[in-house]
Formats: C-alpha cells, structure tokens, sequence
C-alpha cells in the first residue's frame, strides 16, 4: 500500500512540475525574432506550440506588444490588431 502511494505522489509531482513549467514558458519573453515569425505568419506553420505560446504571452506583456508594434511600425501594409487575435477556432 505504500508503495502505491509513494508511486502516486511521485506521479503527481511530475504533473505538478510540467504545468509549473508551462506557465513560466508563458512569461518568458519571446526572442524578437520569434515575433517578427508570429508577425510573419511563419510560427503557426512551423511551430504551432510556440504559435500558442506567443499568442498566450502577448496578452500579459506590455513589453512584447510594444515591440510587435514597433515591429508593425516597420511594415506599413499591415494591421496589428489581425496578429494580436487567435482566430484559430
């Protein structure tokens, strides 16, 4: 019996530690390369996990939206507010 329960505690430890990492994944800024592929359209093709990940941590960082303005800055042809919306659903 305590065998089991050490094997369960053990197993929800693991569980605990990945979505630990998961949400330090999200606050961890992306490289500005990553966002020029986000704001490229490149990243949901090539990497739907970090397509995710960019579309989660935009919506918390003042600091990346500024610089994926900047990046809009840049590219006169195109509207921010279609790279800030998911609309895979």
């Amino acid at each position: 019996m305590s065998f089991l329960f050490i094997l369960f505690a053990a197993i929800m430890a693991m569980v605990v530690l990945q979505r630990i990492r998961i949400i330090f994944l999200q606050y961890r800024c992306p490289s500005e390369d990553t966002l020029l592929r986000y704001f490229n359209g490149q990243l949901r093709k090539r990497d739907p996990d970090a397509y995710d990940r960019v579309v989660s941590h935009l919506g918390i960082c003042e600091t990346c939206q500024e610089t994926l303005r900047r990046i809009d800055d840049n590219n006169m042809d195109s509207d921010i507010s279609q790279h800030l919306i998911n609309d895979e659903e």
